[in-house]
């Protein structure tokens, strides 16, 4: 017999076994499906995986989309806000694949039982050793951590000391195939990347927005910038650096007498209306710290994306002070850019009809990749 024929004759060999092993295999499972039942505290695991799983994914969903709040954090760092996603599809995806293998009795099942138990133990220490800084942990209290640490412990142990799971899948029926492996590798390892490149893009973000010089933006005449936004003053209104506050590098805008106020940009996507009223109260001129406020004001509404980017939204208060013959309009908004990560605090008292802020508000930009220069 030649090499060539040995060689054949090898290959169709293997492929004869092979396909003898499948056969054994599909024989073997189609009689531990109708000899076996799944009852008990098995079904109650099978049970708790697709309820924890579809329970994952809609805590993941009402965070995100629930108050719009980290929709906008999406929006600024998009690797990291999709991370809590993936990580909650793959949750979805596991608490119904491994449920659907032990009913068909698949000789993988027992392995993709545990690996959601590993997954959520996983996620629930994730959750326990950040302190409450990741989004795993804002998503669930203190004691809905700790109970998603000792369920999954609860169940691997079951799996491993349970007579029924040997029962229904016997040691030597069981298998691990390579592509189980290959999928056990890649939820931990994808979502790990993608996280590490978000946190890393988001580092950078903020080193940027301290950053001297990021990129150069040639300013029209009337144009105005602090570093990190652009804006036009009205005609016949003087613009200078305010110093004096606290906020980074804020502008002065003011006309003697009819017009005055600051203009200043910070990094955060909080547009809660707490949060709002905090900034408010922390850039009122302390001389009208105690003047009565009346005809009050409210808005908040979506601006237009080309200029302010996706979901960019103003929040507005006004209103008349009145104080030991005082009487000025106090104007003060917030100009929410998620998609730079970026706001614009605008404070302004005037004794007209708003037109200069008005205008103002309209002419405001934003740099998208941080800085501009001054």
């Amino acid at each position: 017999m030649e090499s060539g024929e040995i060689r054949d004759y090898t290959e169709r060999f293997g492929e004869d076994q092979a396909n003898g092993d499948r056969n054994v295999q599909e024989a073997r499972r189609k009689e531990l499906l109708a000899t076996t039942k799944i009852t008990g505290w098995f079904a109650l695991l099978l049970f708790a995986e697709i309820s924890g799983g579809i329970l994952s994914i809609c805590m993941t969903m009402a965070t995100t989309c629930g108050n719009g709040g980290d929709i906008d954090s999406l929006l600024a760092h998009p690797l990291l806000g999709g991370t809590d996603i993936l990580m909650g599809v793959i949750l979805l995806v596991l608490g119904f694949v491994a449920p659907a293998k032990a009913w068909r009795r698949s000789a993988d099942a027992v392995f993709y039982l545990r690996l959601y138990m590993v997954y959520c133990l996983t996620l629930n220490l994730i959750g326990l050793f950040t302190g409450g800084e990741s989004s795993v942990a804002e998503r669930f209290s203190p004691g809905m951590t700790a109970k998603g640490i000792v369920w999954p412990i609860i169940w691997l142990a079951y799996s491993w000391q349970s007579l029924q799971v040997s029962d229904v899948f016997p040691k030597d029926y069981r298998r691990v195939p390579r592509f189980a492996i290959v999928v056990a590798v890649l939820i931990f390892v994808i979502p790990a990347a993608t996280f590490g490149i978000g946190v890393l893009r988001a580092r950078l973000m903020a080193a940027n927005w301290n950053r001297p010089e990021i990129q150069k933006t040639v300013l029209s005449k009337g144009e105005y910038t602090d570093g990190h936004i652009v804006f036009s003053a009205p005609e016949g209104v003087e613009v200078s650096h305010d110093d004096s506050m606290g906020l980074y590098s804020p502008l002065s805008v003011e006309k003697e007498g009819v017009f005055g106020g600051i203009v200043v940009a910070d990094m955060f996507t909080t547009k809660d209306e707490a949060t709002f009223n905090a900034i408010r109260e922390d850039v009122r001129e302390s001389s009208l710290s105690f003047a009565k406020e009346s005809s009050v004001k409210t808005s908040f509404r979506p601006l237009p994306e080309g200029q302010y980017g996706m979901r960019a939204c103003i929040r507005t208060k006004s209103v008349r002070l009145v104080d030991d013959g005082i009487d000025v309009c106090w104007r003060f908004a917030v100009i929410y850019a998620p998609q730079y990560a970026k706001v614009v605090i605008l404070s302004f008292y005037d004794k007209g009809d708003g037109k200069y802020f008005n205008e103002l508000v309209a002419s405001v930009r934003f740099a998208p990749s941080g800085r501009v220069n001054r």
